[in-house]
């Protein structure tokens, strides 16, 4: 589960700039929890889902919509747990090698085809089939400092097996746009069971298809699927500013803050939030796990991306830009994404320490936002 390193002073009184003097003070509602075909009570998203909003009535009258819809993404995306009459992840998972034709509702047709097209877009940095490696770390993160022995050796090698080459994904991942379908062929590499896992990519689409059902409503709101993945809108008309910021890694101290009009789309990858201490090799390991690894990698502490649209694709580059070290090959990335998804995107990358000082390294779209450097903050700009 993708955590932040972002603070937001969205919707907060005196962070957004309107043409009227007086501002009201926002509120905001959590979806609540839903529960599997077992009864089981799940966390929507596995995480805190708020609407916030201005006008109190608003929020009551938008509530029981964008809830629903939240719940509903949910029960598409979860690959741990079945639902009634529901052919969601899970149930592709348990379809696995049957060669049973599966129809699926087209929101999760549509993410699994989008998430195919971006590991390979990516080079596998990001991939749809790391759900086995997932598992093997499922327990051992805390956002809290605790001490954890890596898997051993030959289960991450096992689980590595059973990652899908992104440019195989198409043979196992078969989809049919057609009747939008999908078989969950056997890919022989893997001894165990490839495991679909779409990770915070499913909390992007949540936040993006909350923005989409919304926004006709023509008032001001955040829809946040936890802090790494948020939805910002405000008519025109309003001429609204949002802000928000990046702050220093396990602390509150605030490194940069960037500004944008009415609408933002926001996301956010770290390592402080949910990590373990490894003794054996002296190394913190956080959640963001490079699917051709293995294992997490440690080049950067955090990365933060904006645009005006497409928080779903926003979601799956954060993951996907923690895992190259080349901050060149990051921008050719990005220029890649802006063209096919018609979108311009901001990008921000957090790298160094308190002890030896923070580097800031981000493109000219995100220079061209920046409201606020940390004096102590070494800010390096890199050619879109």
């Amino acid at each position: 589960m993708k955590k932040i390193i972002l603070i937001l002073c969205l919707l907060l009184a005196g962070c957004g700039r309107e043409k009227s003097p007086v501002q009201p003070e926002p509120v905001s509602a959590s979806v609540s929890v839903l529960y599997d075909q077992e009864k089981t009570m799940l966390l929507p998203m596995n995480t805190s889902v708020l609407l916030t909003m201005y006008d109190p009535q608003q929020l009551d009258q938008a509530m029981p919509d964008f809830e629903a819809l939240i719940h509903q993404l949910h029960q598409l995306f979860d690959p741990d747990h079945g639902f009634t009459s529901i052919n969601n992840l899970y149930v592709i998972n348990q379809h696995y090698g049957s060669e049973d034709k599966l129809l699926l509702d087209p929101l999760l047709f549509d993410a699994l085809k989008d998430a195919i097209a971006l590991s390979v877009l990516s080079e596998g940095s990001f991939n749809p089939t790391i759900g086995a490696l997932s598992d093997l770390y499922q327990n051992k993160y805390s956002s809290l400092p605790i001490h954890a022995e890596d898997p051993a050796d030959e289960d991450i090698n096992a689980a590595l097996a059973c990652v899908v080459p992104y440019d195989q994904l198409d043979a196992i991942i078969q989809l049919n746009e057609t009747d939008h379908s999908v078989i969950f062929n056997t890919y022989s590499p893997c001894e165990q069971k490839v495991k679909l896992n779409l990770g915070a990519f499913a909390k992007g689409i949540a936040a993006q298809k909350a923005y989409e059902a919304l926004k006709h409503l023509n008032v001001p709101f955040m829809a946040a699927c936890s802090e790494s993945s948020q939805f910002l809108y405000a008519p025109i008309e309003i001429n609204k500013t949002w802000t928000w910021g990046i702050r220093e890694p396990n602390a509150k101290t605030l490194l940069a803050a960037y500004e944008q009009s009415d609408i933002a789309a926001l996301s956010t990858s770290g390592d402080d939030q949910q990590y373990y201490y490894c003794e054996k090799h002296q190394i913190n390991h956080h959640h963001i796990l490079d699917p051709t690894l293995g294992r997490s990698r440690n080049m950067i502490r955090s990365v933060s991306v904006f645009s005006d649209n497409r928080a779903d694709i926003l979601d799956a580059l954060t993951t996907i830009l923690f895992n190259i070290e080349d901050a060149k090959q990051r921008i050719t990335l990005i220029n890649q994404i802006e063209t096919i998804y018609e979108i311009k995107i901001g990008y921000t990358v957090v790298t160094g320490s308190q002890e030896d000082g923070y580097q800031l390294t981000m493109n000219q779209t995100a220079k061209d936002a920046l409201a606020y450097q940390g004096d102590a903050v070494n800010a390096i700009i890199v050619e879109d």
